[in-house]
Order: C-alpha cells, then structure tokens, then sequence
C-alpha cells in the first residue's frame, strides 16, 4: 500500500527486501517508486536511482547514484529536492557555473543572515557556539565546491562515536547550509545527502520524575522550604498546577492572565501553537500574588528584578532541595499525567490536550479545546486537591 510521507508525495511501491531480491534480465529492469523516482536494474546487475521529470515540454532522466552507496530513503529524499528545485528553474544535471571562491566560512555567515533573525537569541547563541566549535575548525576555508561527502561523513561519524546528538544537531545545520547554497547558486549538489543513514540516533532519555509513592515527600519539601526567593517556589507550585514547561511558564506576561485562563503564545510553546490553561483556585491565588510581587511585565522576575526567571531556575532549586536526579522540574508534567490518570481516573484525551501534544487535525483541535475545557479545569482542581492531601498546606504561598 501506497503511503504518504512528510514531503505529501505517494511513495512505497519500493523496499530494500524488494531491491535485494530483484534479479538482473536480459534487458535493463524498472521498479517504480513515486514521485518519478525508479531503480533501474542493467543486464549485469548494476542498481541505480534514476527519476523522470518533465522540462519544457520534454520528459527527462537524471541518474541520482548507485544503490547500496545511496539508500532508498536518501534517493527518495534527493527526488524530491529535484521535483522542488525544478518549480524554481533549477534543471538536474544541467551544469552551470559556480564560484570557488565562496568559502565555508563565508557561506555559513550568509546563511545566518538568512536564518538568524527568526530564531530567539538563546537558539542563535546555541548554533553559533556548536558551529564555531565543531564545523568552522575543519571546514572554515575550505571552499564551498571543494567539499565532499565523504569529508562529511567521516567528520560526523567521528562525532557521533562520542556525542550522537551534537553529531545529529550539526548534521541539522549542514543540510540547512547546503540548500540555501544550491538556491543562492553556490554550489550545485548536497553533499549531506545519504549520511543521515549512517549516523547513530542518540539512546531516548526521560527526565527524572518522583513515583507517585515518594511524591509526598517531594511537595512536603517545596512547602516547607524557606531559604528559597518567592519567584523559585512560585515557579515550583505553578509547574505542579498547571503541567506546563518550565520556559514557557517563567517567561509568562502579565498580560497572559485572564481571569480563569492564563493564555500561552504560539511562539513560547514547543509546537508552536497557543495554548490556554484554565486555572484552578490556587493557581489563581499564586499567580495573582506573583503579579504583585513583580515589579516589571514578567510575572516571575529574575533574582535581581530586571529580566524574566530563567528557565534553568526551576531545576536549580530542586536540586537545592535535594531532589537532583530525583526529580527534574519537566517531571511535574509527567506526575500530573499519572495521578490524574491511575487515581483521579481522567481519560488519555483529556491529560493530552492539558499537555499540549497536539492533534494535527485544525477542526479537531479547536472543538477539543472548547469542549474539554471544563472537564480540564475540573482535572486541575482535583489534581490541586490530591497534592494538598498529602502536603497540607502547600498551597499557602505568600510573596511578600
């Protein structure tokens, strides 16, 4: 069965047990794919991506490499960079002229003119830093067409025996750099192409949460913690109460605070879509002491009142309290999930939509954040409750 991938194109008549399998015949061999992309098998053996497309008015081949060197999935993805570059006038295999004077150096500036003014100054400084580090030390002078891909490959690979997500991060920025090079017309091909392949994916780590057995001891220490400031145990209570992460709550705006519902923006949340919470009472109650308490926009300040909280801080302090390793400031989401699941006995649907993992679907997302709304209000409340039991008094948070 045919499937859809990310790119919206029919792919799957193809599998590697279908390549291997496919035995040379006295003529040359075709095994359709999609998207115009096929494998063609020579009387001798030899196994090739090629893809078909249509320039003015012609029907046209371009042979992308030689299977196994290129994978099916590389193929795949390299086809459907052709059939793009093609909507904007750029012909496979038809050669033109490139400068060799463009350096690496100077192509990453370029494209961090580009790319740099969408991103939040921590992200810019992220990039930058891996960049200046690993990329620009190897790579910095040598010029643009000069680079390889087995160059790539083996830098990455050297990385990745060690540090598998800063090899992956890097490899990120390459394909980023590479194809604004062959839209700027500096370069010609992708010499990132296939090496994702063969880069091992870092082993999948969750954050540490306290079971929900230990979770008394945990909130019995954030209420009885005094040597704290205001803003680090109202950012504690508030990761407890509302399930959110610890960026998009210790950035919050006064502003953001409407009565029952605190209103997170697209562009703070990690999907990128907005997001509404409604507030149990005691949430409210923090929330409106913080607002006081706060003497710029940000309703939690930073230590020294001039910026917002810092997103580490939340963390910081649980390890202050003794819970490094223990339990990590993201773990309120998945211990609200738990309980309001195993004890409380709320549905999958509705601990989803208050985590924000969103459906894809647009009509279903706007009838589920209306419909749900009071039964997720309702979860929080109860959720506030169960927490109050086992730390009676928990709740009784003053700022000033």
């Amino acid at each position: 069965m045919k499937r859809v991938t990310n790119w919206g194109i029919f792919w799957g008549m193809l599998t590697d047990i279908l390549i291997k399998k496919t035995k040379p015949a006295e003529k040359g061999i075709k095994k359709y794919d999609g998207n115009g992309l096929y494998l063609y098998i020579t009387p001798k053996g030899a196994k090739s991506f090629r893809v078909k497309y249509t320039h003015n008015g012609k029907e046209n081949v371009f042979t992308i490499g030689r299977y196994p060197q290129i994978t099916l999935n590389a193929a795949r993805i390299e086809a459907a960079k052709i059939k793009e570059n093609l909507r904007t006038g750029v012909v496979p295999g038809v050669k033109r002229e490139f400068s060799d004077s463009v350096t690496f150096k100077e192509l990453v500036e370029r494209w961090k003119a580009r790319k740099f003014p969408d991103l939040r100054p921590a992200t810019r400084r992220s990039i930058d830093l891996r960049i200046n580090a690993h990329l620009l030390p190897d790579f910095s002078d040598i010029p643009v067409t000069e680079i390889r891909r087995r160059d790539l490959l083996r830098f990455l690979e050297k990385i990745n025996a060690e540090k598998r997500e800063t090899s992956l991060k890097l490899f990120n920025y390459l394909q980023q750099i590479f194809k604004y090079a062959i839209v700027a017309e500096i370069c010609e091909t992708d010499p990132t192409v296939g090496i994702l392949d063969y880069l091992r994916r870092p082993e999948v780590t969750h954050r540490a949460c306290v079971p929900i057995a230990e979770a008394g001891r945990l909130l019995t220490a954030i209420r009885d913690a005094k040597s704290i400031a205001p803003q680090s145990k109202a950012s504690l209570l508030l990761l407890l109460l509302t399930w959110t992460r610890a960026r998009e709550l210790t950035q919050a705006l006064k502003s953001e605070i409407d009565g029952d519902f605190w209103h997170i923006p697209a562009e703070r949340m990690k999907m990128k879509r907005s997001h509404v919470i409604p507030l149990s009472d005691p949430a409210k109650r923090i929330f409106g002491q913080m607002i006081r308490f706060s003497h710029n926009d940000y309703i939690f300040p930073s230590i020294n009142g001039r910026k917002a909280l810092s997103p580490e801080n939340p963390n910081n302090t649980l390890k202050r309290l003794g819970f490094a390793g223990i339990h990590h400031a993201h773990g309120f989401r998945s211990l609200g999930k738990t309980v309001a699941k195993e004890i409380l006995g709320y549905s999958e649907e509705v601990t989803e939509l208050q985590l924000a993992h969103v459906k894809t679907d647009a009509v279903s997302r706007a009838y589920d954040r209306t419909v749900f709304m009071e039964t997720r209000h309702k979860m929080l409340s109860d959720y506030a409750d169960w927490a109050e039991v086992l730390a009676p008094g928990l709740f009784d948070f003053e700022a000033i």
